[in-house]
């Protein structure tokens, strides 16, 4: 498992497909045992089915045949099951489609949580990913969990620090504790700056922000996220930027500076509708942008987000929308109570097991007692006999 690990970690960020395939084949010539060749075709193909979606940045057919074929293969080894099916899940999940990624990061999780062992095949990665899917689907609390295990495991001087340091962050901001929020967003501002991580800096100011919104502190969230916007575009985060952009339309909106929410939303629009995994956010600027032509009295503009709308949210509803999130909460919970119930019949059998254990002893303990009090007995009476 070690040595998966530093496959792992010496090739994840290989962007040349025949490099990785070179790699690969002088990994498995070296090897002589067919279940460690098998174990390295399982990395292969995940690597493999990563590097050409980073590449497309869509589903594809090859991502998907070489994710499916790293799995199966996979069936006997937990560590790498957890592995497999995570990266999978997370790629349907990068996708929109939650309710697919469902099961893979169940099967993951169940792994994890019923695990003796340390989970020794990219644990901080792996953990992170679950707590970003169940965070998506507002299991809280499970995402805490998976969240504070990482970072118990992550190199401060590494990226991923900043990035999971700022999603507890956003966890506390979920469920309410904006005082915990905010500590740990200022954390990640200070972590970002020492290692030159400027687009997480960027988020972080964005998620400060939403705070200080909340508090109805425009002038200080406005601020902020034109520094984030700034920084975003200055590192070409384009996704950031498009994120940044729409909170600060919403808050031009809640202000009445429509033509200004325009100008942010405009170009953010542009992006989301590029691409197909973005769909929630074209949503989200469409109905802005439907309020603001209502407030405007714009007839013309009104008519087409509402058509635009109708489209885009009929899509949402169908991968990510309330509806959908709502009945993965349903299966999740019922995942939960079958694992509980599991749980308890183990522990039930165990006690049962335990009690069984303790009666045959005492049997035993009555017979040797009863056997050498009958010897005594014997020995008194012959003595007497004497």
């Amino acid at each position: 498992m070690i040595y998966l690990n530093n496959l792992i970690e010496q090739n994840k960020t290989i962007t040349d497909e025949s490099l990785l395939e070179k790699v690969f084949q002088k990994e498995l010539q070296k090897e002589k045992s067919s279940a460690k060749k098998l174990n390295i075709e399982i990395v292969q193909a995940t690597l493999l089915a990563d590097l050409y979606f980073k590449k497309v940045e869509v589903l594809n057919p090859k991502s998907e045949a070489l994710f499916k074929e790293a799995i199966l293969k996979s069936l006997d080894n937990n560590e790498l099951t957890i592995w497999t099916n995570t990266q999978y899940g997370f790629y349907l999940y990068t996708n929109s489609l939650y309710k697919d990624a469902l099961p893979h990061f169940l099967t993951a999780s169940r792994l994890i949580n019923t695990s003796v062992a340390n989970i020794t095949i990219q644990p901080a990665d792996v953990l992170k990913k679950n707590a970003f899917y169940f965070g998506s689907i507002e299991d809280y609390k499970t995402e805490a969990i998976y969240l504070k295990k990482a970072l118990k495991i992550t190199d401060e001087k590494l990226s991923d620090y900043g990035t999971i340091l700022n999603s507890i962050g956003r966890n506390y901001a979920n469920t309410g504790n904006n005082e915990e929020a905010k500590k740990y967003y200022n954390e990640t501002l200070r972590i970002s700056k020492i290692n030159n991580d400027e687009i997480r800096y960027a988020k972080a100011l964005g998620d400060l922000a939403s705070l200080f919104d909340k508090n109805k502190n425009w002038e200080k969230a406005e601020e902020y996220l034109l520094k984030d916007i700034a920084i975003s575009k200055e590192h070409n985060g384009r996704r950031n930027t498009m994120f940044a952009q729409i909170q600060l339309g919403n808050l031009y909106y809640k202000k009445n500076k429509f033509e200004k929410a325009l100008e942010v939303l405009n170009p953010a629009e542009d992006y989301a509708s590029s691409k197909s995994n973005l769909k929630g956010f074209e949503e989200q600027i469409a109905k802005l942008k439907l309020a603001i032509a209502i407030q405007q009295n714009d007839d013309k503009t009104e008519l087409q987000q509402r058509r635009k709308l109708d489209t885009l949210s009929l899509y949402v509803s169908q991968t990510e929308g309330e509806q959908v999130i709502n009945k993965i909460n349903l299966e999740t919970e019922k995942e939960n109570i079958k694992l509980q119930l599991v749980a308890e019949k183990q522990k039930n059998e165990k006690q049962l097991l335990v009690k069984k254990i303790v009666i045959v002893i005492s049997f035993i303990l009555l017979a040797i007692t009863l056997l050498l009090l009958i010897e005594y007995k014997r020995k008194l009476k012959q003595h007497k006999i004497k």
